[in-house]
């Protein structure tokens, strides 16, 4: 019986470990330093996949546009904003 117990426990221990680094990881934290201020919207977009919301606002001049990625692992919100389809800030929200 014992080596039962102690064999679920070698494949138990490892699956938690796993578990918990998956937990911690976030696909868009990476991804979320490799864009730049000053790439274009397109780019950005590119690199973090569709945006999970966006809101746009135009003046005859000026568009501005806020593009959000909501983490489904860690809750996080990355979000981009851009202006003339530029990025200008880059902030996270836990």
């Amino acid at each position: 019986m014992k080596k039962k117990h102690g064999l679920k426990m070698a494949f138990l221990i490892p699956a938690l470990l796993a578990l918990n680094a998956c937990d911690r990881t976030d696909g868009y934290a990476e991804k979320f330093m490799r864009v730049e201020i000053g790439d274009t919207k397109a780019r950005a977009v590119e690199i973090m996949g569709e945006p999970t919301s966006q809101n746009r606002v135009e003046t005859p001049l000026v568009a501005l546009e806020d593009l959000a990625w909501r983490s489904r692992v860690s809750g996080r919100v990355y979000m981009i904003h851009t202006i003339l389809n530029r990025v200008v800030t880059k902030s996270v929200i836990d």
